[in-house]
């Protein structure tokens, strides 16, 4: 009896012990997620525009929908099968990572302007207010990144808002994957930067020859 609760004993060990070890493998060889942070285009890339006021530029808040509000990279698929992959993420929130390059796409292609993100501290003299609402970014990693966004111009000295417009931006994915789709979000959003910047110049051109 002795030697069978010996024998039985030394195999839960072993059996254990394989368990625990491969236990150990499985997490050494799970995927580590990628993180992915797109960067604001080179300035030689972008426009320029003339920016005759002293007046700061606040750019922000940008809002964006709950289904994007999240760090997996979304994927529209066929007949509207939306997917979230579990190892390609957003190194920083979404709403985040599209106020950065578009403070960064204004700032660059806006001469002389000054530039401040939301939220800013009250003490900042705020001239013009720029808030972007994404109502839909779609992802095809075969095809492109098409953004559906309204933004608007608020002049906060007269607490009035002075533009509004919904732009549509298509960017093509290349190469077809999520480092792709990282560029074409760079892309798109310096687009939309070119979009603020020309219309923020043409107000403040008018507001000068008063």
């Amino acid at each position: 009896m002795k030697n069978n609760t010996g024998v039985n004993f030394c195999i839960l060990s072993i059996a254990v012990f394989a368990l625990a070890l491969n236990g150990c493998m499985s997490i050494a060889d799970s995927p580590v997620p990628r993180q992915y942070m797109p960067h604001s285009l080179a300035a030689q890339e972008t426009n320029e525009f003339d920016y005759p006021s002293k007046g700061i530029i606040g750019i922000g808040p940008v809002r964006i929908p709950e289904y994007l509000n999240r760090p997996q990279m979304v994927i529209r698929e066929k007949n509207n099968l939306y997917t979230f992959s579990q190892f390609d993420r957003w190194a920083e929130p979404l709403d985040t990572v599209i106020l950065r390059l578009l403070d960064d796409g204004v700032s660059t292609m806006l001469v002389n302007a000054d530039t401040v993100k939301f939220s800013w501290s009250i003490l900042v003299p705020v001239k013009y207010q720029v808030t972007v609402d994404v109502i839909q970014m779609e992802s095809e990693l075969d095809g492109d990144l098409r953004l559906s966004a309204r933004w608007n111009i608020f002049d906060l000295e007269s607490k009035s808002l002075i533009f509004t417009k919904r732009s549509e931006i298509v960017t093509p994915i290349t190469p077809h994957d999520y480092f792709g789709m990282s560029n074409a979000l760079s892309s798109t959003v310096q687009a939309l930067s070119a979009e603020v910047a020309g219309e923020l110049s043409g107000i403040a051109k008018k507001a000068a020859v008063r």
